[in-house]
């Protein structure tokens, strides 16, 4: 398990009392449970247009025409902060859910490489949904892991939501799975339950990311199928990816010889059943490091 300390959080007085938060991690340390990830809050989300966009707003009578959102810290004190964390060995977890925002932390994690060299940790922007097109190959570039949460690449009440203050144009580009993959940047699944998802299954986000349909629903309508995945990569941003950015990889993620046994039993094999049907699967054990920590009743 990664845990994130909270960052420039509100509930912290001073910058000191930052740093001071940062020499805690240690007591919280486990055999399962690494303590080195921050998380520093960029900006809101686009439905309330809080998220900090590149292009302005669909115009309102509050906001006008020219509304582009905010962003809650600064370009400048955020490449400090992440040259600084950096240096003592953090991977940082930006949320960004506006193109603006994503940039400006695409543009923080490139100037700690510039200062710091290369780390070798893989920084990471959550969410990941509205990226420009100039910013996707960024990722590979700086090794920087996009994280895909809510299970919202399909077509939903958020997403209709979401046309009203952005445009369906910039909808149509929610959550470019492919593209990323497709440029070889690391790209993993969260849930982000509670949020706007009922549970924190992740069949109906396998589905929908290789349908870009509804998974609750099964209705023909398509969120940018362009963006599909094929399954094997689905399933890969659901385990491996998810690993490799837990910095546990050795250890988690695939089944192999040496490796902690942590797996699932199926009651179907995912590549033998249509796609529409992989929400419905169900699990029928659950392995941690070889124990039986879950078995369904017959």
């Amino acid at each position: 398990v990664a845990t994130s300390i909270g960052w420039r959080m509100a509930w912290n007085d001073t910058l000191e009392q930052e740093r001071q938060n940062l020499l805690l991690r240690d007591n919280y340390r486990g055999k399962n449970v690494n303590t080195d990830f921050i998380k520093i809050m960029l900006d809101g989300i686009p439905p309330t247009r809080t998220a900090a966009m590149l292009e302005p707003y669909v115009p309102d009578a509050l906001h006008g025409d020219k509304f582009t959102g905010k962003l809650i810290h600064t370009p400048e004190q955020l490449r400090l902060d992440l040259i600084e964390l950096d240096a003592l060995g953090l991977t940082v977890k930006i949320h960004a859910t506006g193109d603006r925002s994503l940039r400006v932390a695409l543009d923080a994690f490139e100037a700690a490489r510039k200062v710091n060299g290369d780390s070798g940790l893989r920084h990471e922007v959550s969410h990941a949904e509205l990226i420009h097109a100039d910013d996707l190959p960024r990722f590979h570039q700086l090794n920087v892991t996009a994280e895909m949460s809510p299970i919202l690449w399909y077509p939903s009440p958020v997403t209709a939501a979401m046309e009203k203050v952005i445009g369906s144009d910039r909808v149509s580009r929610f959550f470019p799975a492919r593209s990323l993959s497709d440029s070889g940047a690391l790209v993993v699944y969260g849930s982000d339950w509670p949020s706007v998802v009922p549970d924190p299954s992740p069949w109906p986000g396998i589905e929908a990311m290789v349908s870009r349909k509804d998974p609750y629903s099964n209705s023909g309508a398509e969120l940018g199928l362009e963006e599909a995945v094929d399954l094997a990569t689905a399933i890969r941003i659901f385990t491996r990816n998810g690993s490799v950015a837990a910095k546990s990889v050795e250890q988690t993620g695939t089944i192999e010889v040496g490796k902690q046994a942590d797996f699932i039993v199926l009651d179907q094999n995912l590549f033998d059943i249509p796609v529409e049907r992989i929400s419905d699967v169900k699990v029928l054990k659950t392995l941690v490091d070889g124990l039986v920590v879950y078995q369904q009743v017959q």
